[in-house]
C-alpha cells in the first residue's frame, strides 16, 4: 500500500549478501509496476474475447502465413488449430474465382488499405461457403506493414 493508501502491483526483489565484515545483508527493492498489471489484464481480456467471438479471426505473417486462427475460423473452416498454424489459407481456396480474382484484394492489402469483399471457400471435408472478409494490414510503429488480420 502506497503511502496515500492506495493499493498498487508490486513487483519484491531480494538478494543476500555478506558485508565487508562477513555479516548477512539483505537487500530489498519494491517496484511500482502497476501500469504493466493493468496492462496485462487487458491483453488477458483482449485475448480472450478474440478467442471466444463468434467472428472468425486469422492473423498471417505478410507472406500469408496463420501465426494465429481463433476457434471460430477453425470451425467455420473444419480444421483444428493446430492444422492452421504454419500453413496459407489459399489452402481453402474452393477454384471458384480465378486467379486474377485475388490480385485486387492482395494489391489493395500491400497498399497498406484494408479490403472487403465476398469469398468462395473450401472447407476441409470439401464443402463449399461464401465468406464476407474484411482483411486489414497491420503496421509496425514505423509504417511497415508486419501482419494481415
Amino acid at each position: 500500500m502506497k503511502v496515500d493508501g492506495a493499493s498498487f502491483w508490486a513487483r519484491l526483489e531480494a538478494t543476500v549478501a555478506k558485508d565487508t565484515d562477513g555479516a548477512l545483508v539483505c537487500r530489498v527493492v519494491l517496484s511500482d509496476i502497476t501500469e504493466r498489471g493493468q496492462a496485462e489484464i487487458e491483453l488477458r481480456r483482449l485475448a480472450e474475447a478474440v478467442r471466444q467471438t463468434s467472428e472468425a479471426i486469422v492473423i498471417t505473417t505478410t507472406d500469408g502465413t496463420i501465426e494465429y486462427a481463433n476457434p471460430a475460423f477453425g470451425k467455420i473452416a473444419g480444421y483444428a488449430l493446430e492444422e492452421l498454424i504454419g500453413r496459407n489459407p489459399r489452402m481453402l481456396k474452393s477454384g471458384h474465382q480465378g486467379q486474377a480474382f485475388y490480385k485486387q484484394p492482395w494489391d489493395t492489402i500491400i497498399e497498406g488499405r484494408r479490403w472487403t469483399g465476398r469469398i468462395t471457400d473450401k472447407r476441409k471435408d470439401g464443402t463449399i461457403y461464401t465468406a464476407e472478409c474484411f482483411i486489414s494490414p497491420v503496421k509496425d510503429g514505423g509504417g511497415a506493414i508486419v501482419n494481415l488480420i
